[in-house]
C-alpha cells in the first residue's frame, strides 16, 4: 500500500509518502500484528524558514528535537487518537546539516515492538531509525529511538525540589549575544538565568509565536520542537559557564511528555546535572511552572563538550 499524504502541513516540501501496512486502527482496539512503516521526506530549507534560527559554523542544523517531533507527529497520524507520551534511547548518530551533504531524502523506518493493555492504560511502543543514502548507495544512520503513544496522557507529576530563587549576579547575562548561544531570534526562549551551581541551573523561558508558515515541515502537535529545544539550550550555558566551551547533544535515556506549554507564557527549566567531565556532561531536564507542574522532563540527557565548538556558535541572524 502506498499512501501520499500531507501530514496535517501546508507547504508541498512537507508531503511525506508512506509505504507500510493499513492504519488509522480505532482508539480502544489493539490489532495483535506488529506492524511497520516506512516514511520517505524530503526537506528543504525553503520550506522551514525558522532554521535559519538555528546555524553553527555558517549552516542550519535540524534540531535533535525536530526529529522527535517530526517522529511524533508521524506516529500520532498512524495511531489515530494515541498521543506521544515517552520516548527512550534517543540517539544523535549523524546530524542532518542543509548544505551539500544535504540527502535527497530521508527515510523514516517504524516498527512497532509491543502494544499492551493494562488496566485502563493502553500502550503502543514503536522502534524509529531515520537514516538516507549515500551517493555510494549506502545507509547513513541519522537518529534513532523508541517512543511510546498513548491514549490520554498521565497526569502532570509535581517537581517539588525547584528553585526560583534569584542571583542578581547574573542579571546581565546575555547568552545570545556572548556566543554561549548561536540561536536565532525564533529559538530566543532564554529570557533570565535565575541561578546556577555545580549540580543545578535554573532559567526563566519564554517563546514567541510561531505560525505554520514558519514551521514548516515541523507542525505543532503534541511536542513543540522549539519549546523543547530550551532544555538543550540550557545545558549548553551550564557548560560554557563552568568549562569555557560548547557543546552539541548526543543521546537522551528517556523523555516523558505530560502537557503543552501555552502560548507564550513564562516556564521554567531546571537542570540536575548528574556527572560531568572535560569531554561530557550528563543531567535531567525539567520544563515546569512557577507551581513545579511538569510540562515534560528528560533522564539522562548527554552533550559533548569541546572549546573547538566556540568558534562555531557564533550568532545567528533572520536571512
Amino acid at each position: 500500500q502506498m499512501v501520499v499524504d500531507n501530514l496535517r502541513t501546508l507547504v508541498p516540501e512537507a508531503v511525506q509518502v508512506l509505504v507500510g501496512s493499513p492504519f488509522l486502527t480505532p482508539i480502544g482496539e489493539l490489532e495483535p500484528e506488529l506492524q511497520t512503516y516506512r516514511i520517505r521526506r524530503k526537506l528543504t530549507l525553503a520550506a522551514n524558514p525558522f532554521l535559519h534560527d538555528h546555524v553553527i559554523g555558517g549552516h542550519p542544523v535540524l534540531p535533535v528535537t525536530c526529529t522527535t517531533a517530526w517522529i511524533a507527529n508521524v506516529c500520532e497520524h498512524l495511531l489515530g487518537g494515541y498521543k506521544l507520551f515517552s520516548c527512550e534511547n534517543l540517539k544523535v548518530l549523524k546530524g542532518i546539516v542543509f548544505d551539500e551533504t544535504l540527502a535527497n531524502e530521508y527515510i523514516l523506518d517504524l516498527k512497532e515492538i509491543n502494544k499492551s493493555k493494562l488496566a485502563e492504560r493502553t500502550e503502543i511502543e514503536l522502534a524509529a531509525t531515520i537514516w538516507s543514502e549515500t551517493t555510494t548507495g549506502k545507509p547513513l544512520y541519522h537518529y534513532s529511538v523508541q517512543i511510546k503513544l498513548q491514549p490520554e496522557l498521565p497526569p502532570a507529576p509535581t517537581y517539588a525540589t525547584f528553585d526560583l530563587t534569584v542571583d542578581e549576579e547574573l542579571a546581565n547575562m546575555s547568552p545570545y549575544q556572548d556566543g554561549t548561544l548561536f540561536h536565532g531570534p525564533r529559538f530566543q526562549g532564554f529570557k533570565q538565568m535565575l541561578n546556577i551551581s555545580p549540580k543545578r541551573l535554573t532559567v526563566a523561558c519564554a517563546f514567541q509565536s510561531l505560525d505554520d508558515t514558519q514551521r514548516g515541515q515541523f507542525p505543532l502537535l503534541t511536542l513543540d520542537p522549539i519549546a523543547a529545544d530550551a532544555q538543550f539550550q540550557c545545558m549548553l550555558v551550564w557548560v560554557r559557564h563552568f568549562y569555557q566551551a560548547g557543546s552539541l547533544p548526543l543521546r537522551c535515556q528517556r523523555g516523558e511528555y505530560f502537557q503543552a506549554i501555552p502560548d507564550g507564557e513564562t516556564f521554567y527549566v531546571s537542570i540536575e546535572v548528574q556527572s560531568s567531565t572535560d569531554t561530557k556532561s550528563v543531567a535531567n531536564i525539567i520544563s515546569h511552572d512557577s507551581q513545579g507542574q511538569v510540562y515534560s522532563r528528560v533522564f539522562g540527557s548527554e552533550v559533548t563538550i569541546s572549546k573547538q565548538l566556540n568558534h562555531l556558535f557564533v550568532p545567528s541572524s533572520v536571512p
